[in-house]
């Protein structure tokens, strides 16, 4: 059963060109990215409408954790990016990660991460820790919001390899509601998991 266009590729009410990343909302509401933006499908209607219109080739998409009508879309040529529900701001932008408090006089912003490679998929924990799987590295790192400090969490610090501790190309991850981390190995072919022990994962 197709629920969300189905008309072939396109960037029509009734189509989607090549999506990559979704979620669903606590309303029913769908979130699709594809290579044209970020389209929104309400509620039991196979039509959508977009909410952010882009050249850029979006790879995933999460909905935050901890602020609701937050969401965060992935590319890895433009970053991490945070959209608001308050008109969709834009949050965050970049190889690197900018943070822009409510009402701080800093269209900059404040920078938070820096030296992202290629970031091509992400997911967020219930607290709002950030896990982002990048193409240019063979780790997938966390970033914490009590800390506000970015760490590897799966993985060895550049280094790849085929046994159970490292990863060569990950690609996709999914943190389940036990907080075992899923990372796909692409070059590897092979899905691994890494479970909490002490704080920490460890696979």
């Amino acid at each position: 059963m197709t629920v969300a266009r189905g008309g072939g590729q396109g960037d029509t009410g009734h189509q989607l060109y090549r999506p990559r990343g979704f979620f669903v909302d606590s309303d029913e509401n769908m979130f699709i990215s594809d290579s044209t933006g970020i389209q929104v499908f309400k509620a039991n209607s196979s039509e959508g409408y977009t909410i952010v219109h882009t050249e850029e080739h979006f790879k995933g998409i999460a909905e935050s954790k901890v602020k609701p009508g937050e969401f965060y879309a992935v590319s890895s040529s433009e970053g991490l990016i945070k959209y608001s529900s308050a008109g969709l701001k834009l949050k965050i932008i970049g190889p690197d990660i900018r943070e822009f408090p409510n009402g701080a006089n800093n269209p900059a912003g404040q920078l938070v991460i820096n030296n992202l490679a290629r970031p091509i998929d992400f997911t967020l924990d219930p607290f709002g820790n950030l896990y982002i799987a990048e193409g240019g590295r063979y780790y997938v790192s966390q970033w914490s919001v009590k800390d506000r400090r970015l760490k590897v969490i799966a993985g060895v610090n550049d280094e790849d390899g085929d046994d159970a501790e490292h990863l060569y190309s990950p690609f996709n991850i999914f943190l389940e509601s036990k907080h075992s981390l899923y990372v796909s190995d692409y070059t590897n072919h092979r899905i691994q998991k890494f479970e909490f022990e002490g704080g920490d994962l460890w696979c």
